[in-house]
């Protein structure tokens, strides 16, 4: 779309045209700054309602990270309890930005319409009659024939520019009432939290410049593992998403349930690649990594707000030249917290639409060659809280069943763009403590998977228990062997912080006869969740025990 040259054959009506453009932008101006600050408050107020606070960390420390740890509630089942863990996570990071009074809910606004007036005047009216066309309800993409959009691309002309951000700010203020893809201002929503905000016009700003990306031809996928799922609805491009039957029950099981035997270590001892996060360049820069030189960089992906530093990684050089050149692997973990307001009833984000382009996105970022070393995509980490029901199969079928179906889909998308890319689900390493096979609860939530864990390239787990991880990693990993790939510690720490745990754990699990054990259920990579259990002056002994694995037992990929 060109935004110059475009014809004014008659002087009046040019004058006519650009007097109703001011007009029009001022009425704009005055509603970009008072409709987002009631819609905003008023959120707010039913968020609030809505969501109990979530705790906050007591430490300094953790006050500052990147990443909030979870807090578990107190009397939470040790194994062999009847009775379901709490919620597991609520880790999210800090928020990027914040809002500072009144006059940052004004200066956006204005700084958005002014660059649109001073764009609309050089083009003789185009951004006006833009925001016309916004106004019709209508969704502006697919204007440009065969166009590949992007979910920034608004118009649908190929490219992300002013007028786009031009036309989500017209539908400021709208709000679903039916669904976050349901609704006729989803094209606008664009961080698809249901209704349409300055954050919705800032992102669509950010990525001014780009190019929507137009996939290859999808290659034929083939799997040798029982058909499970039916899809409802032709996914968004890219890639097509894999079609196989559905079953009403579970996922059909794709593997024996009989665990291997342990298998004799390699020569020198058992191995395993160490991870670090929560942001690969702090993990570059942590002691440990200084000094015991670690094999994976760890980043966390909680939201479609993070795409923009995760291509600065990439745009910056970052991840091809202090990992991939470096001879590391990178992993890339995936999380959400959104509202538990979805259909089926669970959170809305990992089974909407809109995450298919935001995962190609995100692939793209993270793309390695077919020859660099492996990027680990973590994928939808803690699943079993996803769902309105924790943890448990009965009553959450549809929403389990769904979400399947786009971790299929999310698989294709990382071989399609990342052909270096290694995706597994990843578990919420408390599966095992309990069981209720009625509700289909505790260990009997797992079979019902069984058929999505054989679609993987390979498995992983988390390990966060305050109470202790030795049992927790032993039993998943030895549940988890018959599957493709090999099984990797997805994220470590305890989730309390607690350095008796780390310490004790640490000393039992880095041991030649539990990881020989371990290597024998195909345990080959570890992932510190971060560097903050052993930075403080007073945790000298537990930096010691990390550093002393990674020399003893670190690998590269």
């Amino acid at each position: 779309m060109k935004l110059s040259n475009r014809p004014t054959p008659h002087a009046s009506r040019s004058y006519l045209k650009t007097g109703s453009m001011l007009i029009a932008l001022a009425i704009v101006t005055v509603v970009s700054i008072l409709l987002p600050l009631m819609w905003e408050l008023r959120a707010a107020k039913r968020q609030t309602r809505r969501r109990a606070p979530a705790p906050q960390p007591s430490s300094p420390e953790t006050q500052h990270a990147p990443l909030r740890e979870p807090v578990r509630a107190a009397g939470e089942p040790t194994r062999g309890d009847a009775v379901p863990p709490p919620r597991a996570r609520d880790i999210a990071r800090e928020p990027r930005t914040q809002p500072a009074g009144a006059a940052s809910w004004i200066a956006r606004p204005v700084a958005v319409v002014v660059t649109a007036a001073i764009l609309a005047l050089a083009s003789g009216g185009t951004a006006l009659a833009l925001l016309s066309a916004g106004d019709t309800g209508t969704d502006p993409r697919g204007a440009v024939s065969g166009a590949t959009t992007s979910p920034y691309d608004i118009d649908g002309d190929g490219a992300v520019t002013i007028p786009d951000a031009v036309l989500v700010l017209a539908h400021v203020g709208e709000r679903s009432t039916a669904g976050v893809t349901n609704w006729p201002g989803a094209a606008y929503d664009v961080n698809k939290n249901g209704f349409v905000s300055l954050q919705d016009v800032q992102i669509v700003i950010a990525h001014v410049g780009e190019q929507a990306p137009t996939p290859t031809a999808q290659p034929t996928v083939t799997t040798t593992s029982a058909p499970f799922i039916a899809p409802t609805h032709t996914p968004p491009p890219p890639p097509t998403a894999t079609t196989v039957p559905a079953t009403a029950t579970r996922v059909p099981a794709t593997a024996t349930r009989v665990p291997p035997t342990a298998t004799p270590p390699p020569a020198g001892g058992p191995k395993l690649l160490f991870g670090l996060g929560d942001q690969a360049p702090g993990a570059k820069n942590n002691r440990l990594n200084l000094e015991a030189p670690v094999g994976m960089y760890a980043s966390w992906y909680n939201g479609p707000d993070d795409l923009g530093f995760h291509r600065n990684y990439r745009d910056s050089g970052f991840i091809r030249n202090s990992i991939y050149n470096t001879g590391r692997a990178a992993q890339l973990i995936i999380w959400s917290d959104v509202p538990e307001d979805g259909t089926p009833c669970g959170r809305r984000y990992p089974i909407s639409d809109g995450i298919n382009a935001d995962m190609a996105h995100l692939a793209q970022s993270w793309a390695g060659t077919a020859a660099d070393p492996p990027l680990y995509v973590s994928l939808f980490t803690e699943f079993q809280t996803y769902p309105c029901q924790d943890n448990r199969w009965v009553g959450s079928e549809a929403y389990y069943l769904k979400l399947a179906e786009k971790a299929v889909q999310i698989r294709d998308i990382f071989h399609q763009y990342a052909p270096n890319s290694v995706v597994c689900m990843s578990w919420g390493g408390w599966q095992r403590r309990w069981d209720n096979p009625t509700l289909g609860e505790g260990r009997s939530l797992m079979p019902h998977l069984d058929g999505l864990m054989g679609l993987m390239d390979n498995q992983c787990f988390q390990a966060m228990h305050d109470s202790g991880n030795v049992t927790d990693v032993r039993e998943m990993a030895k549940y988890l062997a018959p599957f493709p790939g090999g099984v990797y510690v997805s994220h470590y720490k305890p989730e309390g912080s607690t350095d008796a745990t780390f310490v004790s754990d640490l000393q039992q699990i880095m041991t030649d006869g539990y990881l020989t054990e371990l290597a024998g259920y195909g345990l080959f990579a570890w992932s510190f969740m971060d560097g903050r259990m052993w930075n403080d002056p007073d945790e000298a002994a537990s930096y010691q025990l990390v550093k002393d694995a990674v020399f003893k037992y670190g690998t590269p990929p």
